[in-house]
């Protein structure tokens, strides 16, 4: 190994030396589709024989990627790029990771593939390209639009992130997209075919050992592997003229300059899948370490094996693409055997396989439509399936968090988007829990309806990127994440749960069962879950406090986030003192209750639309509508229910 790649250090510097020697205006100089500036802006498209693919990937799912601060399997990397580019987890019922092999490995295929979502029709039309009913573009759609595109994208980007409306965020969005999509269809350029590395004469394939042209474009690793032939050749032409040069030698130093210019050419990517002396913050494209002597000295190896995995994949050659996927990655972790160490790959792998939180959510969908179906025509057979199918979509979300927290090492509360499953699941356990004492179905409807809405919603915020991201500064405490975040959240379910169950009994006073007893036990649940909730975000606002005294300096500091915790603790004590003093009654209770939900959405989502304070971490675009729209309908759900109790409470006119 030591000489073949000595050997390439030399090649390396004969071919600069070939190419410093050839006028850039002569007719062997490098084509236009293989120029540097335009190999990072244009998608691959002539690349000789068409690229046969596979789709049963093997191991390739559990290739390491530095991304985002962290290391993640491929599995992950590509859900989590297909959710940001499309809005979806899968293209056309394929997983995200076979659209990710093909990207990289046979990306002239992709070109016609509509995964940019464009949310905003201002852009589209701002682009000048035809609007699709599903909001959904192919890069073909997007390229003649490409110098437009990065027009407005320097306006927006000069703009304060504060100060941008919503056609700048989606510009940047699409951008950033665009962007990286076309470098993942040059991660692996130098295991593609190239036009440009084309042999055309047969006298220099035999000089190479490269096989009679059948068609196949060569690639720039393949002729990387023939380096002592190619520096041969160099060293025997020295600086000759080109007109003493014979058609092998002129073919060859054409190749070198060719191959020198790529191999200098730096492309970015982020598929950072090599590791560089072992730490967590240096691995490299592979770009990266075939423009370096010595990197591609220490993991030669691995470079062959992804450049073999290229050509398995596009030969079709399914067990030898899974073979050397699993040489790659045996590679790989002996060059980094600590930083593998503290990771789970095999598990976060089957849990972006499983996806055990959709399939919760399609439980809880099931279960609800079972409660609902009871209400209609009570039968215990339907009564018993809802709750079968609840237990189910409970086991499978508390796995997911379970998963999470074994995979990240913290508690499950740690984003915006964990925020969602873990209050959907202390609301749901409690409200299974309340059903098992009462039987009345009422908990069980809840539960289920909780389900399904909060899980939609953290399917949204998934859309966002990664969600089993690296934690930002203001939570890096395991200590207060397992106390004061935990505490908050479970005061977030509690008050849902209770305002849930306030709509039950708001309808139930409008539509009465046959039995009072059913509307006592609905208002004995509605007290008790109101107290739960009351209890645990007073717990944790406390704690809460203590832990801002710690890292901030200050128990308390009028924070947005800050008073919207304060503001659940002290609606929840009004109305629990508002009911002991008499104040309120029942029905004043329940409708408390649905305002309390309104308030704790505020105080859970609203703040952060504000976009200050020192608690602003999970700031998302397109939230106020849906926000106030939720507000909206609770609102006018209060004024048709107190207008259906005033109007069956009305005065009786039958004559006596």
């Amino acid at each position: 190994m030591k000489r073949s790649m000595f050997s390439l250090v030399i090649f390396l510097a004969v071919s600069f030396l070939g190419a410093k020697s050839i006028p850039a205006a002569t007719s062997d100089g490098l084509p236009d589709t293989a120029s540097p500036g335009e190999s990072m802006s244009l998608l691959p498209r002539n690349l000789g024989k068409a690229a046969v693919g596979i789709e049963d990937l093997g191991t390739f799912g559990s290739i390491a990627v530095l991304h985002d601060g962290r290391l993640k399997p491929l599995e992950t990397f590509s859900r989590h790029l297909l959710l940001q580019w499309s809005g979806r987890s899968r293209y056309e019922g394929r997983p995200a990771l076979a659209l990710l092999a093909e990207i990289l490995f046979a990306p002239e295929r992709t070109g016609d593939y509509k995964i940019f979502r464009i949310d905003n029709p201002e852009v589209a039309d701002a682009l000048r390209i035809t609007q699709d009913a599903h909001r959904r573009y192919s890069y073909r759609q997007l390229e003649p639009a490409l110098h437009r595109l990065q027009a407005l994208a320097a306006r927006a980007d000069s703009v304060e992130d504060a100060k941008r409306n919503l056609v700048e965020k989606e510009v940047l969005r699409t951008m950033s997209n665009v962007v990286t999509y076309l470098n993942l269809t040059r991660a692996v350029q130098y295991a593609l075919p190239s036009p440009a590395l084309t042999v055309h004469s047969p006298e220099t394939r035999a000089a190479l050992h490269l096989p009679p042209e059948d068609g196949t474009l060569p690639t720039f690793w393949q002729l990387m592997d023939r380096a002592p032939l190619l520096a041969r050749v160099l060293e025997d032409i020295g600086n000759q003229p080109q007109e003493q040069r014979g058609p092998v030698a002129n073919e060859v130093v054409r190749l070198s300059r060719v191959m020198y210019l790529e191999s200098q050419s730096g492309q970015t990517s982020a598929l950072k899948i090599f590791p560089d002396t072992g730490t967590s913050t240096a691995w490299g494209a592979p770009s990266e370490v075939i423009s370096n002597p010595i990197l591609l000295q220490y993991m030669r190896d691995e470079v062959a094996d992804l450049a073999g995995m290229a050509s398995a994949y596009r030969k079709g050659q399914g067990d030898e693409f899974i073979h050397l996927a699993q040489a790659y990655n045996k590679g790989v972790r002996q060059l980094a055997p600590v930083q593998f160490g503290k990771t789970r790959f095999k598990l976060e792998v089957a849990y972006e396989k499983v996806d055990p939180i959709f399939l919760a959510l399609l439980a809880y969908w099931a279960a609800l439509f079972a409660c609902f179906f009871y209400f209609l025509t009570p039968r215990k057979w339907l009564y018993s399936t809802g709750w079968l199918l609840s237990l189910v979509a409970v086991a499978l979300h508390v796995t997911a968090i379970v998963m999470r927290i074994l995979i990240m090492r913290r508690p499950p509360v740690t984003s915006l988007f964990e925020t969602f499953p873990f209050v959907a699941a202390i609301s749901i356990v409690s409200a299974l829990f309340l059903e098992r004492r009462s039987r009345e179905g009422i908990a069980l409807l809840c539960a289920s309806l909780l389900g399904v809405i909060l899980l939609s919603i953290a399917g949204r915020y998934a859309a966002d990127g990664d969600t089993l991201q690296m934690l930002v500064a203001v939570l890096n405490s395991n200590f207060w994440l397992s106390t004061h975040v935990i505490c908050i959240t479970t005061g977030y379910g509690a008050c849902l749960l209770s305002g849930a169950i306030g709509h039950m009994r708001l309808i139930r006073t409008v539509f009465p069962a046959k039995s009072g007893d059913t509307l006592r036990e609905i208002d004995r649940m509605v007290f008790g879950t109101l107290c739960f909730g009351l209890l645990f975000s007073f717990i944790g606002t406390v704690l809460g406090g203590i832990w801002a005294d710690q890292s901030w300096g200050r128990f308390w500091g009028w924070d947005p986030k800050e008073n919207g915790a304060l503001l659940i603790v002290l609606w929840c004590a009004i109305l629990l003192h508002a009911k002991h003093w008499g104040v309120v009654r029942e029905k004043g209770l329940a409708v408390g209750t649905v305002l309390g939900a309104v308030i704790v959405s505020l105080a859970w989502l609203g703040v952060n639309l504000l976009n200050v304070g020192l608690h602003s971490y999970g700031f998302t675009n397109g939230a106020a509508l849906k926000l106030f729209s939720y507000i909206g309908g609770e609102l006018l759900f209060m004024i048709l229910a107190l207008a259906g109790i005033a109007w069956r409470n009305r005065p009786s006119t039958t004559p006596a």
